[in-house]
């Protein structure tokens, strides 16, 4: 199933790479602020690392909030998902675009958009089945008292507070400087999210 998502991915990167020049529009309007990369922050992961934000120096972040089982709600109304489901694309996107300079961090959340209270072993054990060895971080809190990354991005968008992050599947893109340069709520595929980091990833280090 992994191979054929990245396939997938492959192809959307040649489309999105001869489109750029012509159609690719840079919303939302960000990277005015502060270097996430600058204002020591780091994050623990699920396997024990230590991850200080400065050591991504020159690397595009796509970040993403996921949980196991969540209500996602869509046009038709609230639907039961797996928001994990949506994990492999970002694997698939991760195993493409890395050397070139991307790197995807994984947080789970608990508690938002009705998602399940997480058992970390049965996180890794779902992941692992899933082929997914991308970085997974500690669980995320993501609500009034916001953690790690998430503080930082509620702080840069607290004039567009729309923008920030409040439920499962949410990509938070920063540039090579540490910039917040996107945020995607799930409404957002990952087609569209994709053309964002393509760009982030031409610009000049």
């Amino acid at each position: 199933m992994l191979r054929a998502g990245i396939g997938g991915v492959r192809r959307m990167v040649e489309g999105a790479v001869r489109r750029r020049a012509s159609s690719y529009s840079h919303e939302p309007p960000l990277g005015w602020g502060k270097s996430l990369y600058a204002e020591g922050v780091a994050v623990d992961t699920l396997d024990g690392m230590h991850l200080p934000m400065y050591y991504l120096t020159g690397k595009v972040l796509l970040t993403t909030t996921f949980a196991l089982h969540s209500k996602v709600r869509a046009n038709d109304g609230v639907v039961e998902k797996a928001a994990a489901s949506h994990i492999p694309e970002l694997e698939a996107m991760w195993q493409e675009l890395r050397s070139k300079g991307l790197f995807v961090l994984a947080s789970p959340v608990e508690g938002v958009d009705g998602s399940e209270e997480l058992d970390r072993e049965a996180l890794r054990e779902e992941v692992h089945n899933m082929g997914v060895t991308l970085p997974l971080t500690e669980v995320a809190d993501i609500g009034e008292k916001p953690s790690s990354i998430y503080r930082f991005v509620a702080r840069e968008l607290k004039e567009k507070p729309e923008l920030i992050p409040a439920g499962v599947f949410h990509r938070v893109l920063f540039s090579r400087r540490g910039k917040l340069v996107g945020s995607f709520d799930a409404s957002v595929p990952t087609s569209d999210v994709l053309k964002h980091v393509i760009a982030e990833l031409n610009t000049t280090k």
